[in-house]
């Protein structure tokens, strides 16, 4: 199998919850084990990112979930570039907020 084909099957598996992804340890170990680059931003980029999202009314509490995407954020706001995008663009893409909200 190419991997191309696996990481998408990877990335699909997480998106359609058969591989549940709830920590960025276990984001990590399952990237490496699937082909999926992750590249973790300063911790200053990625208290910034939170602090955001925690002034945000779409932020979950309760989940430490964006509202928006759904996204654990945890994980999100440590990632350089968000690898479902990534796969699916076949380069690399920043990790964005989808309200726009994050300074980079």
């Amino acid at each position: 199998m190419d991997i191309g084909k696996k990481l998408k099957q990877a990335i699909h598996a997480i998106r359609m919850g058969a591989v549940k992804i709830a920590s960025l340890p276990q984001l990590i170990a399952y990237a490496a084990k699937n082909g999926i680059s992750v590249e973790q931003v300063s911790d200053q980029v990625k208290t910034d990112r939170l602090d955001t999202c925690k002034n945000c009314p779409r932020y979950q509490a309760d989940t430490n979930t964006c509202g928006e995407c759904g996204c654990f954020l945890g994980i999100k706001a440590a990632l350089k570039f968000d690898p479902f995008v990534s796969a699916e663009k076949g380069e690399p893409q920043i990790t964005k907020c989808p309200k726009g909200l994050w300074k980079e």
